[in-house]
């Protein structure tokens, strides 16, 4: 029997934060920096969140920037569905609170190692935005890229 062991799905960077008043405030920005220094994997970035039900929309908006060690920034507009038409809850979870995990760059690929940051706010065009209770960022070292 031959047991291969890998890095696929290490995680470089997990971390959470509660929203005070559980409450998007659209000038709130979750921002977290980590290190890429093996260039030959791919990396996988999401966005971690929870809604209860006072969340009252289907989908869920949110701007994600990527700075680069370069200093270069990439920036994304990206659009999630939260419920189906029906109005069911898509994530995890059971009563009130549902859990998600949005991919925000799924399979990302660079030559460039050293530190990155990314920042995301809430794109809804909402002031405040109810109904999230937590958010975060996850980053994983996937496959190698060639």
């Amino acid at each position: 029997m031959t047991v291969l062991y890998g890095c696929v799905g290490q995680t470089v960077l997990d971390q959470t934060e509660e929203i005070p008043n559980e409450s998007w405030n659209e000038t709130d920005t979750l921002s977290e920096t980590f290190q890429i220094g093996d260039t030959a994997k791919e990396y996988h970035l999401d966005l971690t969140m929870r809604f209860n039900t006072r969340y009252p929309y289907a989908n869920f908006y949110v701007w994600s920037e990527l700075i680069k060690p370069s200093g270069e920034r990439d920036t994304l507009l990206q659009s999630f569905d939260v419920t189906d038409k029906a109005g069911k809850w898509l994530g995890s979870g059971y009563g009130d609170l549902h859990s998600y995990e949005f991919p925000i760059y799924p399979q990302y690929t660079t030559n460039q190692a050293g530190t990155y940051t990314i920042r995301m706010v809430q794109g809804m065009r909402k002031k405040e935005l109810d109904g999230c209770t937590s958010r975060g960022i996850r980053v994983k070292k996937g496959r190698d890229k060639f």
